[in-house]
């Protein structure tokens, strides 16, 4: 219950041979593919739901760090800001995760905006050195 089924386990697969146990079996009925956050429960449970929670508030605390810059990165940060908004949003009724365009995209922008945050921290350190 804590940590779910395991990443995959509850949801059908493009190819037959990698579905997993719980996908095409007597737990159908459950709903595990119909919204984002029952998808989230059954694969990683009630602690992976809490790591994701306390991911998107990390990246959204820095994109309101950063949006608050002049220029490009900050005009992009604050695109990020809305992102995470609305893949928050749209995680009760829409499972995201099944649409990997835009899974890889958000991934891709939010390891930009933790690069940035990370290059923040080392040039506040060799600065005060």
């Amino acid at each position: 219950f804590f940590l779910g089924v395991g990443v995959g386990n509850a949801h059908d697969s493009f190819d037959p041979a990698m579905n997993g146990a719980y996908a095409t079996s007597q737990f159908e009925d459950v709903a595990a593919k119909s919204t984002g956050l029952s998808g989230v429960i059954w694969e990683l449970g009630f602690g992976g739901l809490g790591l994701l929670i306390w991911f998107l508030l990390m990246l959204f605390k820095d994109a309101i760090h950063f949006a608050k810059e002049d220029g490009l990165f900050g005009a992009f940060s604050l695109s990020m800001l809305m992102q995470v908004a609305i893949f928050a949003l749209t995680f009760f009724y829409f499972f995201v995760f099944d649409i990997n365009i835009i899974l890889i995209y958000f991934s891709l922008m939010a390891g930009i905006i933790a690069a940035g945050d990370r290059y923040k921290h080392e040039w506040r350190a060799d600065r005060d050195s």
